[in-house]
């Protein structure tokens, strides 16, 4: 199928001009505010100053948290771990992920309307502002502020600058993304999503989003999931909560899983960062901004095959052991620019 056009690249970001409440309900909330984990942190990174509107949220962030030495995993034959594994691995990008765009002040003024609440948005987005392939429709929008995120689910053009909407989240992506998200578990959909320019510097240092099927979901989720689909009671079937954290084993050497630099970079930040499930999706699935460069992307995509097979559940992720507690594998990140 022809490409989407890519987003640009640049820090601009799109800017709000009449802001009205209004988020699209869909699921139980079970609110959970994350805590400071016990663990003795490493020093803070010395490199540059991270855009939140290209790496979000606070270093303290469980996003951006990296595995503690106390982490306890699963074994293979372990009812949740032998689910997963027992799964299509995929990396979605052009098609059923998340479009970020970034626009400037010289954008269009476009109006968003949400159908479930009535209320309308009127945002600066690019002209080429589109979703991904799929029903889901995920599109995120930063402000010109660089860092304020504009979340939106099933976003649809229906005339020139004019969408309709079933959900609207703003977002401060300059704190923990806890808040409220346009995904099933309620959470930032920011969060976990590789993002191009990491990609292309291969180096993604944050935890990354997990989608699993119906089948291996199971009813009543677990931090740092807020919410689960409204569906849940009747079809979830399976063994893993809605924000189950799975991440590869400190034992395991990715350096010879024979991986693409790319695919290479990917199995790091599954072992520095781990993962968490996050959305529901028919697959096993990671997610790779539409605007990932579509060699790279599918260098992953075909990794992720390898990859799969070392990434086990991590069993005591909670707000007191974020990543399992201990001692942090990579140091802290750097603050953020704004």
């Amino acid at each position: 199928m022809p490409r989407r056009p890519l987003v640009a690249r640049g820090v601009a970001v799109a800017a709000l001009v009449v802001t009205l409440v209004g988020t699209g309900g869909a699921a139980a909330v079970q609110a959970a505010a994350p805590a400071a984990a016990t663990t003795a942190a490493l020093p803070a990174s010395t490199t540059a100053l991270r855009n939140p509107g290209m790496h979000p949220f606070a270093s303290s962030a469980v996003w951006n948290t990296s595995m503690g030495s106390g982490a306890k995993f699963e074994s293979s034959t372990s009812t949740r771990t032998a689910q997963i594994l027992s799964g299509v691995p995929v990396v979605n990008s052009s098609r059923w992920s998340i479009a970020v765009f970034r626009a400037k002040s010289t954008d269009p003024t476009q109006k968003v309307t949400n159908t479930k609440t009535g209320a309308v948005y009127w945002l600066k987005m690019p002209s080429g502002t589109a979703p991904t392939y799929g029903t889901d429709k995920h599109v995120a929008v930063v402000d010109v502020n660089g860092y304020t995120g504009w979340e939106f689910y099933k976003m649809t053009k229906v005339a020139t600058n004019t969408w309709t909407t079933t959900r609207v989240v703003k977002t401060d992506l300059r704190v923990n993304g806890m808040a409220d998200g346009a995904r099933a578990s309620g959470v930032s959909i920011f969060a976990g999503l590789i993002r191009a320019d990491e990609l292309r510097a291969r180096s993604i240092r944050h935890t990354l989003a997990l989608g699993i099927p119906d089948s291996m979901l199971k009813y009543g989720q677990v931090w740092p999931a807020r919410t689960q689909d409204s569906s849940a009671a009747t079809t979830y079937s399976g063994s893993v909560p809605m924000g189950t954290m799975v991440a590869i084993p400190p034992s395991v050497d990715v350096t010879k899983l024979g991986l693409t630099a790319d695919g290479l970079a990917l199995a790091k930040a599954l072992q520095n960062y781990g993962a968490h499930v996050l959305i529901r999706s028919s697959t096993v699935a990671l997610y790779c901004e539409a605007a990932c460069d579509p060699t790279q992307a599918s260098n992953i995509h075909n990794d992720f095959k390898k990859i799969i097979k070392q990434v086990r559940v991590v069993t005591n992720n909670t707000p007191t052991t974020v990543s399992g507690g201990g001692t942090r594998r990579v140091a802290t990140l750097p603050g953020l620019t704004s």
